[in-house]
């Protein structure tokens, strides 16, 4: 007895044999039936499933489904039929599930790689081809722009051949101004008398008496824009400087000053003090020293012109007063200041800072 052949050449055999005109499938199988009986699926129901697992591909093509749920599934099997006989086999799978996973011809990949090559092209990757021809354009701008230029160059030498010097200088001369922006200045200020920040009211006398302020800057004494005692005039000095100034006129009269470091100038300088006509302004600032040697009697005599620091005063103590012989200053005027000397505070070595006083005096006190 012969062996029985193996079970899926008799599908093999039953599939073939059922697609032949007159022919029966083998002893043993049966044959499909297109009503839906015993053997394999229906035509109807092969084509629903066929469909249906072409619908699950759609669906989810990265996990296959089973061929048919529910059933026995076996390679190259469709399943079995209700009354156990074996059913025809499906088609073969294709080789892959999705289109790109299977394998390409070699012309496909020829020409795949040609689309992907114009792609990159398109998209602005540098190759061969496209850099070659970006020089040649690049060329040819840069030539036509160097051409221009010249032609350019070329009718402005001419245009300007044919116009004059003075024709073209006016407008020249336009274009210029034209960048330039105006520069404002401010007025130089006004200088007033003796150096005042504000002028006096007509019918004022403007006065300033400043000390001295160590060995460089010398006392100075200025009525009505004049200085009458300062560094210049040469009557500037050690101790304490007086200026006596006719107040009806408005001038000096006499300056001097007196040390009162060496020497005996004390009685002297009372003397010059007493001296001065009724009717004077007297106008005292010191320089260096004023009080080492200034007697008691001279002290006397300064107050009884209104000073109120005179007894006061100290070794190299800056001191300014002004004083009038025969009537009185008004209250609201500056006559008098003063600056002791500290070595904690001093501006200069030894010396204190100097000091100003500075006002105007109505002409119409007498």
């Amino acid at each position: 007895m012969s062996p029985s052949p193996p079970r899926h050449q008799l599908t093999e055999q039953s599939s073939r044999a059922s697609r032949l005109p007159g022919r029966t499938p083998p002893r043993g199988l049966a044959a499909p039936s297109e009503n839906g009986g015993c053997g394999s699926f229906p035509a109807r129901q092969r084509f629903g499933a066929e469909a249906a697992l072409s619908s699950r591909q759609r669906r989810s093509p990265s996990k296959p489904p089973a061929f048919f749920p529910g059933r026995r599934n076996r390679p190259g099997l469709r399943g079995t039929g209700r009354c156990g006989q074996v059913a025809a086999p499906l088609p073969e799978p294709p080789p892959c599930w999705l289109p790109g996973q299977c394998p390409a011809p070699e012309e496909e990949k020829a020409k795949e790689e040609e689309l992907l090559r114009g792609t990159a092209v398109g998209r602005g990757q540098a190759t061969p081809s496209r850099i070659m021809w970006q020089s040649r354009q690049n060329i040819v701008k840069l030539s036509g722009l160097l051409l221009a230029s010249l032609l350019a160059w070329y009718m402005g030498y001419l245009f300007a051949g044919l116009l004059s010097e003075d024709s073209m200088s006016t407008p020249i001369t336009y274009l210029q101004d034209i960048g330039k922006k105006p520069v404002l200045k401010a007025p130089v200020p006004k200088r007033q008398k003796c150096d005042h920040w504000s002028p006096c009211l007509p019918g004022n006398y403007a006065y300033r008496v400043r000390s001295g302020g160590g060995r460089e800057n010398l006392a100075k004494i200025c009525f009505e824009d004049e200085l009458i005692i300062s560094e210049e005039k040469g009557n500037v000095g050690r101790g304490i400087n007086i200026a006596i100034v006719n107040y009806k006129t408005g001038k000096m009269i006499s300056a001097k000053f007196f040390d009162m470091w060496e020497g005996e100038h004390s009685a002297e300088m009372a003397t010059f003090i007493k001296n001065a006509p009724q009717g004077s302004l007297l106008l005292m600032v010191t320089h260096d020293d004023g009080s080492t040697r200034l007697k008691s009697d001279a002290k006397t005599l300064i107050e009884a012109l209104g000073s109120k620091e005179i007894q006061n005063m100290k070794f190299r103590s800056s001191w300014a007063f002004i004083a009038a012989k025969g009537f009185k200053l008004p209250d609201d005027i500056q006559t008098e200041k003063i600056n002791h000397s500290d070595n904690k505070k001093n501006r200069y070595s030894g010396w204190p800072a100097e000091i100003v006083i500075e006002g105007c005096i109505p002409r119409n006190l007498i």
